[in-house]
């Protein structure tokens, strides 16, 4: 061999580590996932994988708890009610850094989140999976539509989790949020 083929072999020998770990963190590289808020903050209800490069029993699907918190190896209870992803990627590289491993490289994904609810003048009445991206319209159509009853221009969201609670009307058109509940009103003739 060259020594140029040589030294060309060795540089690429000495970033592979380098680019393993990039190409590793490109899914996972703080970027919001396919139609989520870069704000979504972690709530009840919602489920979580925790992933650490290169150690399998840190890596883990959990539930955040009705009181906030999920529970995560060797760390035991984490509060992260009202975090973000990368958030929460930040508080278990910080816990996890000064006694468990030299450098982690921690990775957050959601993998479920917390149901809408649908009630008042629907054929189906009651939770509903949320997905990134529901409208209010495909989210009435998954609950059977409207009854006959079901005054259309009377939509009110409010969210479980916003603190004020405060109602609102909205069209069809309205995005879902997470912990949304949709009431329809009936129409009196």
């Amino acid at each position: 061999m060259t020594k140029g083929l040589l030294t060309r072999i060795y540089r690429l020998a000495s970033r592979l580590p380098l680019l393993a770990a990039v190409v590793w963190l490109l899914p996972h590289a703080g970027l919001a996932q396919e139609g989520e808020s870069a704000a979504y903050h972690l709530s009840p209800g919602d489920i979580i994988k925790v992933h650490v490069m290169g150690q399998e029993d840190l890596s883990v699907e959990v539930p955040v708890s009705d009181t906030g918190e999920i529970i995560y190896p060797l760390l035991g209870e984490l509060k992260v009610e009202g975090l973000t992803r990368e958030e929460t990627e930040r508080l278990v590289y910080q816990k996890l850094k000064p006694d468990y491993l030299v450098e982690p490289v921690v990775s957050v994904t959601i993998v479920k989140y917390r149901q809408i609810f649908l009630q008042g003048q629907v054929k189906q009445a009651g939770p509903y999976p949320y997905t990134p991206g529901l409208s209010l319209r495909r989210a009435i159509l998954d609950a059977g539509g409207f009854t006959d009853l079901a005054n259309q221009d009377k939509i009110y969201v409010v969210n479980e989790f916003e603190p004020q609670g405060k109602e609102r009307q909205v069209d069809m058109n309205y995005q879902l949020k997470p912990g949304d509940i949709v009431t329809i009103k009936a129409s009196f003739f």
